[in-house]
């Protein structure tokens, strides 16, 4: 395959479609799959009795083992864990079973031995450092445990840590699909899978299930079968022979045939992708198109990967796809009646779990159809599917490995659906939808491609993978993007092309394992359609309407001017103006959802003075930040935090210009209300009043503000406690959050009080030529700066109680991110020396604010009295960086103790808030409100 020019390239893909145009017509069928070491290990288990003589039926297969069997042990590893561990517990089992066979000689056996001792050491070291919950590959979780039994049978066991959360693992599979379903006429996924089952059901009872021969075109199952039924079945001999001539190895694929779905992947990808149908010639063309159109036929509108295998939506839909794209219309009412789940379209009928790719490639067949407003119920479905697993960060497939492989297909997906939109279809999407969440979820999928390409201008090392990603990106360029995201994609772009086209041919033959069946494999024909479609996708901008231009638009100065403030930052010094645009672009599109959706959480009046800058600013902290930290945080994570932000400045706002009205009285009896509205009336807390903190009486005449604050207030309470991250807690975690928003307000309540009690103390300014060289001292605080900073100052800054929402906002699947008493304890020191870092470096960048505006600052009390504003400021800042070195031992030590995505996310956390610090001492952020 040459990719150097683009005739070369037209070349190599009309070569391709010969070739699997040739490769449908033989009477063996299409497959191409790369050689898998565990479906070959089944092949080499099984003996054939001829005349009373046995053998084995592929010695050849064994052979291949001892050939492919590692230094240490092992067997391959692909791509995955799981791979290396089911390769080598078959190959295994394959050396033991020999070893015992009667016909194994006594040299034989005697060579055997230190391949199998070898083989058992690496199995114990793979299996005690395997991480079971983070498997994806389907089906783990039965041929794992069924391997283990097999081999223990034969006195090989093996205990590792994990083993009793696999077994838990095995026994919810296993629930959920009854043996029992296997003797039905109905055609099941466990059929792929049938030699996990060995020791646990009847084979002679599952004969009926064989599709030319094959169990679901697996040859590790009709292998299985094969061995354990009680009579030789021909049949199954005969499709294992069939796929052993199909190999240019003694290495045999995980499934046999694929014709289905290598031939409408290939073909349909060079379609979408620059290529058009007259570039080949139509005898290469039809047999392709008749295998597609006769094998959903014989299946009544849908199909598997082969003609006559178990339908699947991703098939079905990839195979109508490519006969549209050939002007031949496919009904895919079959593929929805069949395949559609209440919020998504299952891969197969009984699927247990969603697939991301399955669900973008059936929206992209929607997209395509003729009538796309008559599919406009399910269109909608597949949309609010995608998003909400894009911004919830879960594109991870079930059937690549490669995030660069889903990035691909989410931009397509998108882009198509924005397109239909553009020309007046698919009305029911919403406004939020198209305005807000899929340019937001395009350009943080655009951004993290350009953020991922390594220094040798690929994406992991690999043609293929990197051409997922230059299909996404150029795919991503019909958007009218910014300038500078632009200039960037189509750099990126670029060198990536050119690293393909310094790839040696050799290599670019080569297969990625990338694909995922029982072990990772690779495919030629679709690795070079990719690299291909790479090659040749347009990057050309698209005609767009003014509708859809105006909500990729931005303001280039504020764009600038943000580009330049953030520059100047400490945390952002090292990052070139490039990386800090991408940020910045990217952020923008939340700015804009932010303006819009908060609207809707406006528990808090409309203040007229207020000039909102910190609104501006909220987006770009968290997206900056999590690029820093290497986009740990999804999408969904950050804009909660987002939401959260901007609701902690209007409680800001709303107690300098509201509550600060109230009377003492009002205020204490505003207390005793948060804390009944959080459900703590009772607990002590770092911000308690004295004396007047537990008032039971009602107030004898309350102000119409008293009112007002009570129902603002209790709508911010309730709005942050019942969100759903909090609902579905099982551990105390709502009461934990309702204790920092009770912290938080009432530290508010004292600040505006501590305010009102220094603007009535006499004023002590000094000045001389209208400069202050004596700040004004705060002489009867209620506490020492020091207790005051490390309660009332830092729950006011929010940090805590942002923290503790954080928290919950980070957890996988249920679990405390700070699982135990060391971590519980150093996050929360954290947070509070956070909210003091934050607090002193608030008050040295606002000082000019709050003494105009009677503020309680800092600088204030009593010991920093007679110092002159530079010498207090550079105390302050002194005290602000020890601080730091606190907030840092605590972090490197929280590091410890929880894992390594958990720390990784509260850095970002600490990023966030130090940034905050940081721009507070370039400029001061905060709406001016003064104090009447």
């Amino acid at each position: 395959m040459d990719v150097s020019s683009d005739q070369n390239i037209l070349a190599s893909a009309q070569s391709l479609v010969h070739e699997i145009a040739l490769s449908v017509r033989h009477p063996d069928g299409l497959g191409a799959f790369t050689p898998a070491i565990y479906d070959t290990a089944w092949l080499s288990m099984i003996v054939k009795e001829t005349n009373g003589s046995k053998r084995l039926l592929f010695p050849k297969c064994f052979t291949y083992l001892l050939e492919q069997q590692q230094e240490d042990g092992s067997w391959l590893c692909y791509a995955s864990p799981i791979d290396g561990i089911l390769n080598s517990l078959a190959a295994l089992l394959s050396l033991i079973k020999y070893s015992r066979h009667d016909f194994c000689s006594v040299i034989e056996r005697s060579l055997l031995e230190p391949h199998i001792e070898k083989a058992k050491d690496a199995v114990i070291k793979m299996l005690s450092e395997w991480d079971v919950e983070n498997t994806v590959h389907v089906g783990f979780e039965l041929l794992v445990p069924s391997l283990l039994e097999q081999l223990e049978k034969y006195d090989a066991t093996f205990e590792f840590p994990q083993r009793d959360r696999l077994a838990r693992l095995h026994l919810r599979k296993i629930s959920k699909f009854p043996v029992e379903i296997l003797y039905g006429t109905k055609m099941s996924t466990l059929l792929h899978s049938i030699e996990a089952f060995v020791g646990k059901i009847d084979f002679d009872r599952v004969h009926h299930h064989l599709t030319h021969g094959s169990m679901f075109g697996s040859p590790s199952a009709t292998a299985a079968y094969l061995m354990y039924t009680s009579n030789w079945d021909e049949r199954a001999e005969d499709y294992l022979m069939r796929v052993d001539r199909s190999t240019h190895s003694s290495g045999i694929p995980s499934a046999f045939p694929t014709s289905v779905f290598e031939s409408s992947w290939a073909f349909s990808t060079l379609l979408a992708n620059g290529f058009d149908k007259s570039e080949f010639p139509k005898e290469h063309r039809q047999p392709i198109l008749d295998l597609l159109l006769q094998s959903l036929e014989d299946q009544k509108g849908v199909v598997g990967f082969a003609p006559g295998l178990l339908p699947d939506a991703d098939d079905t839909a990839v195979s109508i796809l490519t006969l549209r794209q050939n002007d031949l219309n496919y009904d895919l009412t079959s593929l929805l009646n069949v395949f559609s789940a209440k919020d998504h379209v299952r891969t197969y009928e009984f699927e247990s779990g969603p697939s991301f790719s399955a669900n973008c490639n059936v929206l992209i067949a929607l997209l395509h159809s003729d009538d796309v407003n008559k599919h406009m119920e399910n269109v909608v479905k597949s949309v609010e599917f995608l998003i909400t697993a894009a911004e919830s960060g879960l594109v991870t497939d079930k059937w690549n490995v490669s995030p660069t492989y889903s990035s691909m297909l989410l931009v397509r997906a998108l882009m198509g659906t924005l397109q239909q939109w553009d020309k007046g279809k698919l009305s029911r999407l919403s406004k939020e939808m198209i305005y807000f969440r899929i340019p937001a979820i395009l350009c943080h999928t655009l951004v993290q491609l350009l953020k991922t390409q390594e220094g040798n201008n690929s994406w992991g090392d690999s043609a293929e993978r990197t051409a997922y990603a230059l299909v996404a990106i150029a795919h991503s360029l019909k958007a009218p993007w910014h300038p500078d995201l632009r200039r960037c994609a189509t750099t990126a772009l670029e060198n990536g092309r050119k690293f393909m086209q310094d790839v040696p041919e050799v290599d670019l033959n080569t297969p990625s394992h990338t694909w995922i069946e029982k072990v990772t494999y690779g495919t030629p024909f679709l690795s070079k359609a990719y690299i291909l479609a790479a090659m040749r996708s347009p990057i050309s901008r698209q005609e767009w309407s003014n509708n859809i231009c105006a909500i990729f638009e931005f303001s280039q100065t504020q764009l600038s001017k943000m580009n330049h403030l953030l520059g100047k930052t400490p945390l952002f010094a090292k990052e070139s103006a490039t990386s800090i645009s991408l940020s910045l672009i990217e952020s923008s599109f939340y700015l804009k959802r932010l303006h819009h959706e908060t609207t809707g959480l406006d528990f808090f009046p409309a203040h007229s003075e207020a000039s909102n800058k910190y609104k501006g600013i909220i987006p770009i902290t968290w997206v900056g930040c999590n690029h820093l930290n290497g986009s740990i945080m999804t999408p969904h994570q950050i804009w909660d935090m987002m939401i959260l932000s901007d609701l902690i400045y209007r409680v800001d706002e709303y107690m300098e210009s509201s509550v600060s009205h109230l009377s003492e009285e009002e205020q204490d009896q505003l207390n005793s209300f948060i804390r009944s509205q959080c459900g703590i009336s009772r607990e002590w807390l770092r911000s308690s009043m004295p004396g007047s903190a537990y008032l039971n009486g009602a107030l004898t005449t309350a102000s119409a503000r008293y009112h007002e604050a009570k129902q603002v207030l209790k709508s911010f309470i309730a709005h942050v406690l019942s969100r759903p991250i909090l609902l579905v807690s099982k551990d105390d975690s709502q009461k934990q959050v309702a204790q920092e928003v009770c912290n938080f307000l009432l530290a508010h309540i004292r600040h505006v009080q501590d305010n009102r009690r220094l603007t009535e103390e006499k004023r002590q300014d000094q000045k001389e030529d209208g400069e202050i060289l004596v700040l004004k001292t705060f002489n009867e605080p209620h506490i020492g700066y020091v207790e005051w900073v490390h309660t009332v100052a830092t729950d006011d800054t929010s940090c805590p109680f942002a923290f503790a929402f954080f928290l919950q906002l980070i957890r996988v699947n249920g679990k405390d991110p700070l699982p135990n008493v060391t971590a519980r304890y150093t996050g929360q020191s954290l947070s509070l020396q956070l909210g003091r870092m934050c607090r002193q470096y608030n008050d040295y960048g606002s000082l000019g604010r709050d003494q105009e505006e009677r503020n309680l600052n800092s600088l204030n009390f009593p010991w920093f009295r007679g110092n002159t504003v530079e010498d207090a400021k550079r105390s302050l800042m002194g005290l602000a960086e020890y601080e730091r070195r606190c907030m840092m031992l605590s972090l490197d030590q929280l590091r410890t103790v929880v894992e390594d995505r958990t720390w990784r996310a509260i850095r970002a956390f600490v990023d966030v808030t130090d940034l905050y610090g940081q721009i507070y001492v370039l400029k001061d952020l905060t709406n001016k409100m003064r104090y009447t």
